[in-house]
């Protein structure tokens, strides 16, 4: 699983005074620290085939969000369903549907009920409202950048609800 960060004001400043510096302001924190650290990517190659994406910028960020999370629990990435206009996941752990025409947000569906998901914020109340959806899974909408970090934190504990089952 991808590991989490949270950066000083100052040392956050340093790194886009950095970004600049190398004419990489477009770029994500992530990729900036790969240059100035000179570490190489090991994930796989994220392309229109297997991870979804958008023209709308506020949307394409929260997809650039949950590449590193989605790609640690699935290798190949992700499939497009036309059907259902879904990103469906191998194994199928979690699903993400682009809604960048009205809605400006992504629906995020995971494996696990509501209730499985409440405990893992620590206390702290999260960002999402996680309701129940089809079967054995559960959905949540995702709208900005300070959801992120509990959205990471539900997909992953989804593919681990899965992993503890067998069902992986």
């Amino acid at each position: 699983m991808s590991k989490q960060i949270t950066l000083d004001d100052d040392v956050f400043f340093e790194l886009v005074n950095k970004a600049i510096e190398l004419n990489m302001f477009f770029c994500s924190a992530n990729d900036v620290l790969r240059v100035i650290l000179n570490v190489k990517k090991k994930e796989t190659e994220v392309n229109s085939d297997n991870y979804p994406s958008s023209k709308v910028p506020e949307i394409q960020s929260l997809l650039n969000g949950l590449r590193d999370t989605i790609f640690s629990i699935s290798k190949n990435g992700m499939k497009y369903h036309s059907k259902n206009r879904r990103w469906v996941a191998d194994p199928n752990t979690v699903t993400i549907t682009v809604q960048d025409a009205r809605s400006r947000n992504l629906r995020i569906t995971v494996y696990g009920r509501p209730h499985e998901f409440k405990d893992i914020f620590g206390g702290v109340k999260p960002e999402l409202e996680i309701t129940d959806d089809m079967a054995s899974f559960s959905r949540f909408l995702l709208d900005n950048e300070k959801q992120l970090p509990f959205a990471i934190k539900v997909i992953q504990h989804s593919y681990n609800i899965k992993k503890e089952r067998g069902r992986l």
